[in-house]
């Protein structure tokens, strides 16, 4: 058939609109007209094969950018879509406003590589996205900062010594913090595999939802300031590292998650803590809320200390929540015995609650009945602790699980089938 017998059949079962975009990727597909390299395109999708000029990833990714910095912040633009294969490049992504990328089809990638895959091959301490420093055409936030960004079902790999976002301690805000915050911005379905850090900074309006992975994260993978943010709150979603002596969350000792955040909600992630690797850090923040999660170690490589630690922020709720595996080994733990008291040490904050959460005594070297559930400093005030009547605790076999405070008065107990006890 020719080209031409082609086009009229085309012609004659598509809508204007439709018969456009049609025509136009058989025209790319073919030959007959080279991409564009920063064209403005208002349909839904552009494919990011045929669509960004340059012979190189590289060049295409750069194309991208340039075509994405030309919308103003709030003008319609499509979604970049890209296809269920690895792009490997060293030319980071620029964050402006508004961008959209999804990987091949709807599926979810995990920490898998059968779906769509970015590889970054940046050097040591660069970072696979990268902020702009300003933005087309907004007005808020003024600073820069990018906002309502969307990436989703794609795999995001890098190495032992990179990063996914720049990194920023989120106790720098005064000096690092304008320019560099996200905003109102939602990551789906994707995965981070092997990376130093994911996420150091601040989010705001940040969403990271379905079932999402990472893997082979060799530093703390998040540690974040920032509020209303929604993180791993809709199905199941799974954190660990490298099963290796070398990797320095095992090591070093080290959380998955760093917070001090407020009005932000920490959901349903499995978080498998290994030696002295362990869950969760809160440091700070206001109005935390962790419901729903895990933190875990494997029955033959449980976490030498604590799941949990706090040590600072106001009004946080672990609520609904899973613990398994924790001081198994608590003077090998970051910290040794003093750092590591219960399954969850407080050493400071307020207001804080533990509810309906069960502790499960597994493994091949579980703790020691004895070893509080929760244990609180004297540097905690009086009645600032409150441990509620729907915790369960298994693996006791008849003994009274133990939640134990420094000085008497620093935990509210509302179940009497647990002992509360002074531990100074």
């Amino acid at each position: 058939m020719r080209l031409s017998d082609c086009f009229v059949m085309i012609s004659r079962a598509l809508p204007k609109r439709a018969l456009e975009m049609k025509l136009a990727v058989v025209a790319l597909a073919l030959g007959l007209i080279a991409p564009p390299a920063a064209a403005i395109d208002t349909g839904g999708e552009v494919d990011f094969d045929t669509y960004f000029a340059g012979g190189t990833v590289d060049a295409q990714i750069a194309s991208m950018n340039t075509w994405a910095g030309a919308f103003s912040a709030s003008d319609p633009r499509p979604t970049v879509v890209f296809r269920a294969k690895e792009y490997a490049f060293s030319t980071a992504i620029k964050l402006w406003s508004g961008l959209s990328l999804r990987g091949a089809s709807g599926r979810s990638v995990r920490e898998y590589t059968t779906g769509t895959s970015f590889k970054w091959n940046g050097a040591a301490g660069t970072s696979m996205l990268t902020f702009t420093g300003s933005q087309t055409g907004q007005g808020y936030p003024s600073d820069g900062s990018p906002r309502n960004i969307t990436m989703e079902n794609i795999l995001f790999r890098g190495t032992s010594t990179t990063h996914f976002l720049p990194k920023y301690d989120p106790t720098t805000y005064g000096t690092n913090g304008p320019g560099h915050v996200l905003w109102m911005s939602t990551f789906h379905n994707v995965g981070w595999k092997t990376f130093a850090t994911i996420a150091w900074g601040w989010f705001d309006g940040v969403t990271i939802s379905g079932p999402v992975h990472f893997q082979e994260v060799y530093d703390t993978a998040f540690y974040l300031g920032g509020s209303e943010n929604s993180l791993f709150t809709d199905e199941y979603s799974f954190g660990d590292t490298a099963a290796s002596t070398n990797s320095p969350v095992f090591t070093t000792g080290l959380p998955f998650i760093r917070s001090v955040l407020s009005k932000t909600r920490i959901g349903g992630i499995m978080l498998t803590g290994r030696k002295k690797g362990y869950g969760l850090s809160v440091e700070g923040g206001q109005g935390l809320l962790i419901t729903g999660a895990a933190f875990d170690a494997q029955d033959s490589d449980p976490m030498y200390g604590s799941a949990v630690r706090i040590s600072g922020g106001d009004g946080i709720r672990i609520i609904g929540c899973s613990f398994k595996g924790a001081m198994s080994n608590p003077s090998s733990a970051n910290g040794g015995t003093a750092a590591n008291r219960g399954w969850i040490t407080v050493t400071g904050g307020r207001q804080i609650v533990i509810d309906g959460t069960n502790f499960h005594r597994g493994g091949s070297s579980p703790a020691p009945t004895s070893t509080p559930l929760v244990w609180v400093s004297s540097t905690v005030d009086v009645d600032e602790v409150k441990w509620g009547s729907a915790t369960s605790a298994s693996g006791y076999a008849g003994t009274a699980a133990v939640i134990a405070h420094a000085v008497a008065g620093r935990i509210v107990n509302n179940d009497p089938s647990v002992a509360l006890v002074v531990a100074p």
